[in-house]
């Protein structure tokens, strides 16, 4: 089955981060405006029995990235809960939804693409060593986002040295229970149901990227390495520009789906987790921690303020 074999394995390059936003494209996840600090941003909110810390994470890290603080460590560890946005593990919790939205059987990406375009996509394949009949029925956002993949991969970025990734191993480890804002059929939909016009408009904006470094042209986007910089600095501003300036311009409808819809439901979770008791900690792509659709946004018009440590 042409397509399906290689779902599994790259799922966990490519399905980490679908719900977060694709490097190569531009889409990448930043938080709010808030004074430059040596640490990534770190929120509290407090009522008179619950305190939740709200952490703004990059997906995909180098192995040696030393972003773990003790004031970061210190309000995870004390939390009762870790909050993550969803289940990424490899296995059939994310094979089954991706090959269900992710795979059409019936219509070839070609006819979708057209010769120009899939004659450009067979020859970054190659250069990736990849076989370009792997993509022959993949919907156009799975083969986007598998293909924002590959120069972070070759960066030496990895999802498994996310800063989610980390916390879910470390979580374990302190045996702390771990509850998820969205399934991973709620994050592989926020693409599927896009407009085909906007599926294949990414499609089109990760061939062009790639290309355009084939040729030794930089694109003018921010890349992973001016976000992982921001984030590691507190640099606020800067991360909430990349995200909406450098990446989010160009599609509104995908920034609608990525962002604001989805911030809007987190909002009422976080209000019914401080309706609760206890301390939690929520660690979510740090772009949704950014801006007037932000999180933070949306709790303070509900009168719940988030305080910046």
């Amino acid at each position: 089955m042409d397509g399906a074999e290689p779902v599994i394995g790259w799922m966990e390059r490519a399905g980490a981060w679908c719900g977060s936003v694709a490097a190569g494209l531009g889409f990448v996840l930043a938080l709010g405006a808030a004074p430059l600090r040596a640490e990534p941003a770190l929120w509290v909110l407090h009522d008179a029995d619950s305190t939740v810390y709200l952490f703004g994470t990059v997906h995909v890290l180098r192995p040696d990235t030393d972003w773990l603080t003790p004031r970061v460590y210190d309000a995870f560890e004390g939390a009762d809960r870790l909050w993550l946005e969803t289940d990424t593990a490899p296995g059939f919790g994310i094979a089954l939804p991706l090959l269900r939205y992710g795979i059409d059987w019936k219509t070839a990406l070609a006819s979708r693409l057209g010769p120009e375009d899939t004659a450009r996509l067979s020859a970054i394949a190659t250069a990736a060593g990849m076989a370009p009949s792997t993509f022959r029925h993949m919907r156009p956002w799975l083969v986007a986002l598998t293909l924002a993949s590959l120069p972070m991969t070759g960066q030496g970025f990895d999802a498994a040295a996310g800063a989610d990734a980390t916390f879910e191993q470390l979580a374990g480890g302190l045996k702390k229970p771990i509850r998820r804002l969205e399934t991973i059929t709620q994050q592989l939909r926020i693409f599927a149901d896009l407009p085909p016009e906007e599926e294949l408009a990414m499609l089109r904006e990760a061939i062009d990227v790639l290309w355009a470094a084939r040729e030794g042209k930089h694109d003018k986007g921010a890349d992973i390495g001016d976000l992982v910089d921001a984030w590691m600095a507190g640099d606020v501003d800067r991360l909430g520009a990349i995200v909406r300036d450098d990446g989010m311009a160009a599609s509104a409808p995908l920034y609608e789906a990525l962002f604001v819809r989805r911030n809007r439901e987190w909002v009422k979770e976080i209000k019914a987790i401080m309706d609760g008791a206890g301390t939690d900690f929520i660690a979510v792509g740090a772009g949704h921690l950014a801006g007037d659709d932000s999180v933070i946004a949306g709790l303070a018009a509900l009168g719940i303020v988030a305080e910046r440590l």
